[in-house]
């Protein structure tokens, strides 16, 4: 099972060492620049987080979880990387931003996308309910 989370920030490219020093201090995490999408602006900073020297989400997750189950079941120790992760990374987001956890497998679900505050989406990793199929869309005030 392999699972890649993925943040894309409205900030630009430059800011990725920046944002990077502060997600090594406050979490356990590394990051993968990605491949820019259209989905946050128009130069959005793409880029996927891992356990620190994993490369993926792999070792996050435990081992009944699965895409088709309603929510990725990641390792309570997981948790709480994910979650300082995502709001530090939020913090340099420029307007919009977006998070989801795509499972890497071929037969995936096309996404739904869910507009959300940072506070309704951290809340939501510290829950440990993250569905495999949204695109987390944060905005201002939803």
């Amino acid at each position: 099972m392999c699972v890649k989370l993925i943040i894309e920030l409205s900030s630009h490219r430059t800011h990725l060492g920046a944002i990077e020093q502060e997600l090594r201090k406050i979490a356990r995490v590394d990051l993968h620049l990605e491949p820019p999408s259209t989905s946050v602006g128009s130069q959005p900073l793409v880029f996927s987080i891992s356990d620190r020297d994993a490369g993926c989400g792999c070792s996050w997750v435990t081992d009944t979880a699965a895409w088709e189950k309603r929510h990725w079941q990641f390792k309570r120790e997981a948790i709480e990387s994910i979650a300082d992760a995502v709001d530090g990374a939020l913090k340099f987001a420029k307007g919009t931003a977006s998070f989801r956890a795509v499972w890497l497998g071929v037969d995936r679900p096309s996404p739904t996308e869910d507009e959300v505050s940072a506070k309704q989406l951290i809340s939501e990793i510290r829950a440990n309910r993250i569905v495999p199929s949204r695109h987390y869309r944060v905005v201002r005030n939803a």
